[in-house]
Order: C-alpha cells, then sequence, then structure tokens
C-alpha cells in the first residue's frame, strides 16, 4: 500500500526526503552530506534480524516552482547484524542510491508545514571462500510535519513518519538459499534541529523511531 501511497505523492507534488530536512525551500540548489546510524529488526519469515545500517551520502536537490524540490541521493552503506549465523562477526558493505521530492507551505513568518516522498534501493553483501551473502532491498517512505524558525538562527522540526521496505537476503557457497525480508515498525516520529553556518552553511541533528529509527547528523550548503 506504501508503494501506492509514495507513488500518489510524487504525481501530487507534496513529498518527503529521507534526510528529513526537506524544508527550506528558498534554497534554489541545495548539497547536503549526512551521516547517520539506523537500528531496526529486519523480518525474515518468522525470525527477527538485529541490524544495523550505518550510511554516509549526499543529497542534490533543485527548486522547481515556488514550493518544490526535486533531488537524487546516493552513497555508502555498512551493514552488521547479530542473531544470523550467516552474516554474525561480519560487515557488510555496499552502496543506496535513490531519488526524492520536497514540498514546503510557509504558514506564518515562523512555522512552516513540510512533507516528502522518497525512493531508495540499497545493497551491500560480503564475500569469502566458503560463502557469499547479499542484502538488497528497495525502501519507500514518507514524512510529514512542522517547522519553526529562529531567523537567523535556527529550525527546529518534527512530525511522523511511514516506510516500507521490500528486499530479499541471497546466500551462495556452504549454503544457498534466498529469503524475502520486510519489517515490522513503518511508522514512527521524527526531530530535528538544524543552526545556520556562515550564511549559506548549515548543520542538523536529526532523530527518528520507526523504520529509520536511529539518529544522524548532516552538513549542507545552499548555491
Amino acid at each position: 500500500m506504501i508503494r501506492w501511497f509514495w507513488l500518489a505523492c510524487l504525481c501530487a507534488a507534496p513529498a518527503f526526503a529521507e534526510d528529513a530536512r526537506p524544508y527550506g525551500l528558498e534554497r534554489p540548489t541545495d548539497f547536503t552530506l549526512a551521516f547517520t546510524q539506523h537500528d531496526f529488526d529486519l523480518a525474515r519469515g518468522s525470525d527477527r534480524i538485529d541490524t544495523t545500517l550505518k550510511r554516509i551520502g549526499v543529497h542534490w536537490r533543485e527548486r522547481y516552482g515556488k514550493h518544490v524540490r526535486l533531488g537524487l541521493l546516493g552513497g555508502y552503506s555498512y551493514l552488521t547484524q547479530t542473531g544470523e549465523p550467516l552474516t554474525a562477526g561480519e560487515q557488510l558493505d555496499g552502496y543506496h542510491a535513490g531519488v526524492s521530492i520536497d514540498f514546503d507551505a510557509p504558514l506564518s513568518s515562523s512555522f512552516s508545514f513540510f512533507a516528502g516522498a522518497s525512493y531508495l534501493y540499497e545493497r551491500t553483501d560480503d564475500a569469502n571462500d566458503l560463502q557469499d551473502v547479499t542484502l538488497s532491498w528497495n525502501v519507500y517512505y514518507a514524512e510529514t510535519g512542522i517547522a519553526v524558525a529562529v531567523p537567523g538562527a535556527a529550525r527546529f522540526y518534527a512530525g511522523f513518519n511511514y516506510g516500507d521496505l521490500d528486499g530479499d537476503q541471497r546466500a551462495r557457497g556452504a549454503v544457498t538459499e534466498t529469503r524475502d525480508l520486510s519489517v515490522d515498525d513503518r511508522s514512527g516520529a521524527l526531530g530535528g534541529v538544524e543552526v545556520t553556518l556562515d550564511g549559506d552553511g548549515y548543520a542538523g541533528l536529526v532523530a527518528r523511531s520507526g523504520l529509520y529509527g536511529g539518529a544522524g547528523i548532516y552538513f549542507g550548503r545552499r548555491f
């Protein structure tokens, strides 16, 4: 169902970005570098696998019209798990790449509404002489909320999110199998703060529950 909701968001223009900083659309072009860590349980049949996912990513966004921006995002991904014999003690590494669309509407001189959607493909793997393991998935993510600005200083924001993950785990070698992957926790909340740096730059801190449970920091500049 989230796939259809996400597609509807893209067609209608409101949307949500994975780095949780979809407002500030007065910036014509925006480049962000983000460092995030997400802790969640991957559902594999009846099993729940404790998973930690770390990302180093970039997000490039261009404004189209007064309230909408389209973006490209991607970067490196690092994944570890406990309770899974095929990956225990290993760090899987790989990449993520996707697209986003953001919408922002001012409510007053200090308050604004934001919403957005993103699609992300992610793949991590590990290989040795005995075993190859690959985890890959598609992520559909959406969020909305309210931001409060302190002119020339900072923005504070909070809201709600919903996401879905659809993927698989493929093993070859001593164990050869393919298993479907999903998540149970799809909805949650988010909150963060973004501060202004030297006029054109900014830095922020964001925390979430739900699919992207965890925290991250990001740095960016407008052009």
